[in-house]
């Protein structure tokens, strides 16, 4: 099948609904195939396809809803978008040829969406403001649209075409050409710009939840810490796997307790996302669906709960959550089989001894990748044990010798002295030097401890939800991972006789109940200097 000057037009339209009492209407596009002839639209073949929803579920939509589209920037957005991969995908099956029918045009463009979307980045094009023009239009238009104005007001031989209609026409392609540029920009914009804008589904409980990504208007910090974002990954996999209701209004108790039984018995999926936000984590649908998948321990469950607890108390003081209940009722113990529901400790045994330490900062590793990696993790440990991510968020600088860093966990500013081979670092990059991306800083954390064949075991509570079992044996090299940094300073410091005070000035811990989760009251080396000591006191004694 060809078509000379072929015209594809959309409509979306709501179906009358099925017998059920919701109310809710499922959301179609008309789709008319045709040309243009003699400044008239020839339609040549009528098609119907169904939009789905970001979980691939058919859309629905109440009757106030769909009349007022206007309202609700995402839902525009989300038919925009379709209507948009319609066309493109109708002159795709058409120079394939492919029989257009709407059970192939449905099944290309739900295969093909995303990628008829992307690539539909024009070049900016010539605007004409010319004395034509004018006649017809209030502003410059593209050239493009010219085109188009001046096909579709060819009229046929001897018929007449009145001022009305040719204004009408203009109106049209105007129109059209509005939608594709809104569509183009919001494509462009980042989940920032998108919230900012409101484009985004106000009745959809996870856009609503990535909300808590934004900063404040007041002082521009957002509203939830860095190491809380994780929080969308858990929640979209609930999403991708068990299909709950998307609807705020059904966001409740019952909401909530399904939410946490589904990760208590599922555990969470063995992937890692390197980039992704509250909106585009949607094209990793597949990866969640299909992954393998662990147990939580029990503090990162306690952990999932208090973040989710976070982001439900800062979306009901925006308005956006109807739940107004006491969020600390939300308690990880209804959940955990065995466990309290307190964080009562955290792997004080990930961490490096100061030996290791030393061997891993003075190991010169002949490759430019893995010495710039072992000049990271320096800096994240003595400069003041830094979680993974304030490595690349603190905004930290350096000025006469000291490190100026910003902790968005604790909102505050420390400032911290340049020493040991932290000072070798700087010195060879002259300043703090550029890092490697985070996927290839963890990579790079594993070939060394590989290198270094840290073979050490450690023996750690097992608090695997699904395990009987009291402890766990781990060999070193296999658990080493950036996280190691915080609590290797803190074993650093420690070691070279600093107090419990003087620690938490360096690494920005909460209070020493926080700083003992990761030291204990004595660490290993504390016990070693002790008994030498007490031996020496003795042997003093008896002579």
């Amino acid at each position: 099948m060809t078509i000379e000057n072929l015209e594809v037009r959309t409509n979306p339209f709501k179906k009358s609904p099925a017998r059920k009492k919701d109310g809710l209407h499922q959301v179609k596009i008309r789709v008319f195939v045709g040309k243009l002839e003699f400044g008239k639209f020839r339609i040549q073949k009528t098609l119907e396809i169904k939009i789905l929803d970001d979980t691939h579920n058919v859309l629905m939509m109440s009757s106030s809803d769909f009349a007022n589209l206007d309202k609700s920037k995402s839902l525009q957005y989300h038919i925009l978008s379709t209507e948009l991969a319609i066309k493109k995908a109708v002159k795709q099956l058409i120079v394939d040829q492919t029989e257009l029918t709407s059970a192939n045009l449905f099944k290309y463009v739900y295969s093909k969406k995303e990628k008829l979307i992307a690539e539909d980045n024009l070049a900016q094009e010539k605007e004409i403001w010319d004395d034509e023009v004018k006649k017809w239009f209030s502003q410059p238009i593209p050239e493009s649209v010219w085109d188009k104005f001046i096909l579709e007001t060819k009229g046929e031989k001897g018929e007449v075409i009145t001022e009305d209609d040719i204004s009408n026409i203009a109106d049209s392609v105007l129109f059209d050409d509005a939608r594709d540029k809104v569509l183009k920009r919001i494509e462009g914009m980042d989940f920032n710009e998108r919230y900012y804008g409101g484009y985004y589904n106000k009745d959809n409980i996870f856009e609503v939840f990535g909300f808590c990504w934004t900063k404040k208007e007041k002082n521009n910090k957002p509203y939830i810490p860095y190491s809380y974002k994780s929080l969308i990954f858990h929640l979209n996999d609930y999403r991708f796997n068990a299909k709950p209701s998307e609807r705020v209004s059904d966001f409740n108790d019952d909401w909530i307790d399904e939410f946490f039984k589904f990760k208590i018995k599922h555990g969470y999926p063995k992937i890692h996302l390197k980039e992704y936000d509250p909106f585009d984590i949607i094209k990793h649908r597949e990866k969640f669906i299909s992954a393998d998948r662990n147990s939580y321990k029990e503090n990162s469950f306690i952990a999932l709960v208090k973040r989710f607890r976070s982001y439900v108390k800062n979306l009901h003081k925006l308005n956006l959550l109807p739940y107004s209940k006491d969020t600390r009722l939300i308690k990880a113990v209804d959940y955990l089989p065995h466990g309290s529901g307190e964080e009562r400790f955290t792997r004080r045994e990930h961490s490096l001894t100061l030996k290791e330490f030393n061997r891993l900062a003075e190991t010169d590793y002949k490759d430019d990748r893995l010495n710039l990696a072992r000049d990271m993790f320096i800096i994240a440990t003595l400069g003041g044990g830094f979680r993974t991510q304030e490595l690349y968020d603190s905004d930290f600088y350096l000025e006469d010798d000291r490190l100026h860093v910003y902790r968005s966990k604790t909102d505050e500013t420390t400032i911290n002295p340049v020493f040991g081979q932290l000072a070798d670092v700087i010195s060879r990059h002259n300043g703090i030097p550029k890092f490697l991306k985070v996927g290839d800083y963890r990579a790079a954390l594993k070939e060394i401890a590989d290198i270094l064949d840290f073979k050490r075991k450690i023996s750690s509570p097992n608090t695997s939800i699904e395990s009987e079992k009291k402890t766990e044996k781990q060999v070193l090299k296999d658990i080493f991972n950036s996280y190691f940094a915080r609590k290797t300073c803190v074993r650093v410091l420690n070691s070279n006789g600093f107090s419990e005070e003087e620690i938490i000035e360096f690494t920005a811990h909460a209070d020493r109940s926080t700083l003992k989760y990761y030291k204990g009251n004595m660490t290993i080396e504390d016990k070693e200097r002790l008994i030498k000591s007490k031996i020496a006191e003795s042997a003093k004694d008896s002579v």
